[in-house]
Order: structure tokens, then sequence, then C-alpha cells
């Protein structure tokens, strides 16, 4: 996983959170590029199965948003006669089975919510992604991709059973491995066969993470990021524009107690300050939410910034040692994050 953040993205304002306006019945996403100014219908929570079963059957055409992470434009609407809905009044753990090693929940319940759920039980999600506040059903749905080459896609690791409304507003119960045809276009589907009303999802034994962040030239990342993705469960880097390098985690599963485990804890520093420093993401998130700002107001300084921020936090290895999942997530995305695709011939050309 590479995430890169645009040439002009330190320009932009922070990022509000999903908002609807009961007033106008406007809708706007999590980053803010993605608004509705006026919906016919005001935004609706159906907060059970039948309540959505009633909506979706009812509705000439309806469109389910969830935590509004997605910068592109899959939530927009035209406004006419679409029923927009959030599931953000679905979010109950509604049980789980021991035996099965399963965990049954709502889509509308946020992700660091589950994660921490599963933890209490004493086993970990097999994958996830690098941060934590989406909405189950949108991670789902949008076929949310973890770290590294090794783990499928989040949607097939996870789901063990799901209920679905159909179009007509009828539930069908799902099961992996035996209604795989349907499944396969459930799994980012965008909501094109109907909307997960509840799902059962498929944990595995507690297992911890063995974290080395290292530091990269975009030389070495280019050609180097395809054989790490393979000889690691996750791989994160993290690129600016302008900054000539680049940090990158690189993290494997291991069980507590196992030979790798005991490695990776005896190789970690003893002052565990900044591994501690890197799980909050105090200096990083603030200090770059600060550049964030600056270079709103000013964006000819972007680049300089960038290779500011480089120099204080990329420099060298910064550490090994060895979390738990549940605070293993990078980010909490404090700044206006964008793909930026080809970011790389970009960074190279004369244009800012």
């Amino acid at each position: 996983m590479l995430r890169m953040v645009g040439r002009r993205a330190l320009a932009r304002r922070p990022p509000r959170p999903f908002a609807s306006d009961a007033r106008s019945g406007g809708w706007t996403n999590w980053a803010g590029n993605v608004s509705v100014a006026r919906l016919a219908r005001a935004v609706e929570r159906p907060s059970s199965e039948p309540m959505l079963a009633q909506l979706v059957g009812s509705a000439r055409r309806a469109r389910v948003v969830g935590a509004g992470h997605s910068w592109s434009t899959v939530a927009g609407v035209d406004g006419s006669d679409c029923h927009v809905m959030t599931l953000e009044h679905m979010a109950s753990i509604l049980g789980h089975d021991l035996d099965a090693m399963t965990v049954t929940v709502q889509p509308g319940l946020h992700v660091k919510d589950l994660i921490a759920h599963v933890d209490e039980l004493g086993w970990s999600l097999p994958n996830i992604s690098a941060i934590d506040t989406q909405q189950v059903g949108g991670v789902l749905a949008t076929s949310t991709h973890g770290g590294g080459v090794r783990n499928p896609l989040i949607p097939q690791d996870w789901i063990h059973s799901c209920r679905l409304v159909d179009g007509r507003g009828d539930v069908h119960e799902l099961k992996a491995g035996r209604d795989e045809d349907v499944l396969r276009g459930v799994r980012g589907g965008l909501g094109t066969l109907g909307v997960i009303s509840e799902v059962t999802i498929q944990c595995e034994p507690l297992f911890h993470l063995g974290v080395r962040c290292v530091t990269l030239s975009e030389d070495e990342l280019c050609s180097e990021f395809g054989r790490l993705n393979y000889a690691h469960d996750f791989v994160t880097g993290l690129w600016l524009p302008h900054a000539e390098r680049a940090a990158v985690y690189l993290v494997d599963k291991v069980v507590e107690g196992c030979p790798a485990h005991a490695a990776a804890v005896a190789s970690a520093p003893v002052d565990r300050r900044a591994l501690d420093a890197w799980q909050a993401g105090l200096l990083e998130r603030h200090v770059f939410h600060a550049f964030s700002l600056y270079g709103h107001e000013n964006p000819d300084r972007v680049a300089d910034l960038n290779r500011i921020f480089a120099e204080m936090y990329w420099r060298e290895k910064t550490f090994d040692g060895t979390l738990k999942l549940k605070d293993a997530v990078v980010f909490e995305l404090p700044y206006f994050l964008v793909g930026a695709e080809y970011g790389f011939e970009a960074d190279r050309t004369d244009e800012v």
C-alpha cells in the first residue's frame, strides 16, 4: 500500500467529517470535495433492518453513504429523486460465536469499535486497513484493502455470512462458500446488488505485529516496493512530493510467545518513545497538520514544507518493535488526503 499526498494536498483545508445539513438536506463527504447542496429529501437514518428494507423497497433510487471517507464521486447524487441514507443508527454488535470464532455486527459500526471488541475476545481480524474510522458496511461495499499482497481484499477475508436487502426490499441470507456467485458481487459491489444489513465476520487467533520502519529514496522505493510487498504481511509507504525519500513500514504477523515475537521484542530499543510516538501519531500528525495549515495560506512553500517534514521524521530507520492489532492503525487522517496516480512522474515535472 503506497500512500501519496498530492502536490497541492498540503494547501487544502483540514477535512470535515461526514455531515448532512438538516435545513437544506445537503450532504458533504469527509474530504469536503464531494457535496450536494440540496437534496429533494432529508438524509434518512434507518435504525433497523425492517426500516432499511422499507426505505430501499419504496425508493425509485437509493444511495447509502458511509463515513464518507472516499474522495471519489461514488457517493455523489444529483439530488432529484434519490433517497440518500446513512446507517449510523445501525451500529450495534449483535453477538459472537466462540466455536466458529465469528462476530456479528451491523453495517454502521465503525471499524475501530469492531477491532476493540474482537481484541476483548482474544482474537484478531485477519486484515485491516491503515485507518479505522470507516463503517463496516462501507469497507465491504468499497472493497477496502489492507496492506501487502499476501492478504486478500478485506471483504474476501472478513465475510463469513451476511444479510442483504435487495432493491425490492427483500432480505437474503448469504454464506461464504455456499453463495459465492452472489457474494462476488456483494464484495466491493458499491451496493449494486443491495445493502448489507448485518454481517458475520470471520476472525482468527490473536496475533501481534512485528513492526519495522525504514526510509528509502524515491529510486529505492520504486525498485524495492514490489519485492517488499511479497516479503511482508503488510507494507505501507508514505511519500511526499519533493521530499526525495519515503517512510516504509514493514509489518508481519507474529504470535505471542513464538520465536519471531521474542526476537522482535528483543530487538526493540529500551527507550520505546519512538514507537509510542508512532502509535499515538502525536509528532507527525500535529506537525503535519500545522504544515498543512501554513501550506494552505502559502501554496508556493509546499515543496519546502515537504522537504523539512521528511528531513525531520524520515532521516533514519525509526524503530523495531511489536504492536497489538488494535494499536497498529497508522492514520487518524487529520489532513486532506487525495489519491495521486502517477505521483512520481508528476513530481518530476516543472509544474507545481
